[in-house]
């Protein structure tokens, strides 16, 4: 009977050690949440009384019961919103103007009279800047080459020489071919009538292609202008001077005299 009590007594003992074990453990985990708790508790009523930040709950704490987690979170947000609250008023008050404004003066009104008007304040236009141009200044004329002037090279006073003598020459055979102009229209047959002008129309348009005359070129040009060669421009002009000086004879055997070298 005693044996059978003991051994009843070990099984037990031996069914009841983890049973036994867990409990412990479960004791020491309430043991310990509640001292977290207590220490967490203690850390924000600190950061209240201080104004520093609120401390996180302790990591890795056993989860509580629904509705002791959400009484903590509700009292939490109210203690946020608190805190909020006096930033934001403090805010305000920092952000207020120290000086107060001055009071508006209240018009007085007098007895047994029409109230006095208020000088009104009249705002003066604003001058507004006009920018100052600048004059444009004028160009130049260039200046003319001197003959006898000094630094001129003789190549440049023989080539201004060349360019005289030659505009004098055309001048010369352009009196010439109106002077026969004149005389043919009055008394000289048709044909040579028309030989003159053709003349002159070639001397004319040798002398504004020489020149380099625009203006007087396609005048010559228009003047020269017949039914069957129609309008001649200034490359057709070109043309045939380069055929003229093509068909003449060489520059040696050539005279001085351009209306000798045309009528050939």
């Amino acid at each position: 009977m005693n044996r059978f009590r003991i051994d009843l007594l070990i099984v037990l003992i031996a069914l009841g050690a983890p049973f036994l074990q867990w409990l412990i453990v479960k004791l020491r985990e309430q043991a310990e949440v509640a001292k977290r708790k207590r220490e967490h508790e203690r850390q924000k009523a600190e950061a209240l009384r201080t104004g520093r930040p609120i401390p996180a709950e302790p990591v890795g704490a056993p989860a509580a019961k629904s509705s002791t987690k959400a009484d903590a979170a509700r009292s939490r947000q109210e203690r946020l919103r608190e805190i909020r609250q006096r930033q934001m008023e403090e805010a305000r008050k920092r952000q207020r103007p120290t000086a107060s404004p001055a009071p508006r003066p209240t018009p007085s009104v007098r007895t047994g009279g029409a109230p006095t008007a208020q000088p009104t304040a009249t705002q003066r236009p604003v001058p507004i800047p006009t920018r100052q141009t600048q004059p444009t200044p004028t160009p130049r004329a260039p200046a003319t080459i001197v003959g006898n002037a000094p630094g001129v090279s003789e190549r440049a006073r023989q080539i201004e020489e060349a360019r005289r003598q030659q505009r004098e020459k055309l001048e010369r055979a352009r009196g010439d071919a109106e002077r026969a102009t004149r005389g043919g229209a009055s008394g000289d047959k048709p044909g040579e009538s028309r030989k003159y002008e053709s003349v002159f129309a070639t001397v004319r348009r040798a002398r504004a292609a020489h020149l380099g005359d625009e203006e007087e070129m396609a005048e010559e040009l228009a003047v020269a202008a017949s039914p069957l060669l129609g309008r001649l421009t200034r490359a057709d002009a070109r043309r045939a001077i380069v055929m003229m000086e093509l068909l003449s004879p060489p520059i040696a055997m050539r005279s001085n005299d351009p209306l000798d070298r045309l009528s050939r």
